[in-house]
């Protein structure tokens, strides 16, 4: 996965009924279910939450990623979907290094990533970390996201960024494009640090009780919880301080995102409750 070295794996496993939940108080047994793997030697859990993605899931690029990485796991979270997504996810589970959990009602991308990052790291892994589904970040992206922060002991936050420099491939619709700049200017603002990108979809997390303390309490919203995490970091001095934002080499925009554009125009008022949020944070929790 390119020629940096990473850190020693950890033991750790990815269970159909993961038993150390009393340990997260965001947690809820009867919430979700877990399919259940073997103990495996991996470093880096991947959660990619899903919502109604059986159309559009590529289980051969996601396959591919895990055969190619030893050391890498996925966890695909089912988001409530009304469609096959489950039986799709319980199908990929016969492969010891992907795994899904299973959410009995539809609570937005940001409880899913929550609810994933949560289970992701109540296992002895190292770093944990979110995808899209649709992929918009390569596989060869992640990987090369993955291999910059298991090689950095400095860094407890690594993040692609879709910056448009000579010799990248960041392809974004106008429109999007140009929500985002307002959107990065008014995260700017709530987080006190620039940021190019906050939304770009492919972050990794070293797993810390830093991070086990910012994933306690739900986000204000499903689609600036970005911002949010990225904020609640920042309280407890990861934020900036231990991150890098990575420009990415090769970045597509899908068709049939559910971010709309509509969705991201709300989501830039929403950013005012973010702000109150994290003034209250961690004293709130």
């Amino acid at each position: 996965m390119g020629s940096r070295q990473t850190q020693p794996c950890g033991r750790a496993s990815i269970p159909r009924g993961h038993r150390g939940s009393r340990h997260h108080p965001g947690r809820s047994r009867s919430s979700r279910r877990l399919i259940r793997r073997r103990q495996l030697f991996v470093n880096v859990v991947i959660v990619v939450p899903c919502y109604n993605e059986a159309e559009r899931l590529d289980h051969d690029e996601f396959r591919g990623l895990v055969e190619r990485n030893e050391s890498i796991s996925l966890l695909f979270v089912d988001d409530g979907s009304s469609d096959a997504t489950a039986a799709l996810l319980a199908s990929l589970s016969d492969h010891p290094r992907m795994s899904a959990l299973f959410l009995p009602v539809n609570g937005g991308k940001a409880e899913a990533v929550r609810q994933g990052l949560i289970a992701a790291g109540g296992h002895d892994v190292d770093w944990v970390g979110y995808v899209d589904a649709d992929l918009a970040t390569p596989p060869a992206e992640i990987e090369r996201l993955i291999d910059i922060a298991t090689s950095s002991p400095g860094l407890d936050c690594v993040f692609g960024s879709r910056i448009r420099l000579c010799g990248s491939d960041v392809s974004r619709h106008l429109s999007r494009h140009l929500a985002g700049r307002i959107f990065a200017t008014l995260a700017d603002f709530v987080l006190g640090a620039h940021v190019y990108d906050t939304q770009a979809g492919a972050k990794f997390l070293r797993n810390t009780p830093e991070l086990h303390l910012c994933l306690r309490t739900p986000f204000a919203d499903r689609w600036s919880f970005d911002v949010e995490l990225l904020g609640r970091l920042g309280r407890v001095g990861v934020f900036p301080q231990r991150a890098s934002e990575i420009p990415m080499r090769v970045w597509v925009d899908r068709d049939g995102s559910k971010v709309s554009l509509l969705a991201g125009i709300r989501s830039m008022w929403s950013l005012a409750k973010v702000r109150r949020r994290l003034q209250r944070f961690p004293a709130e929790i």
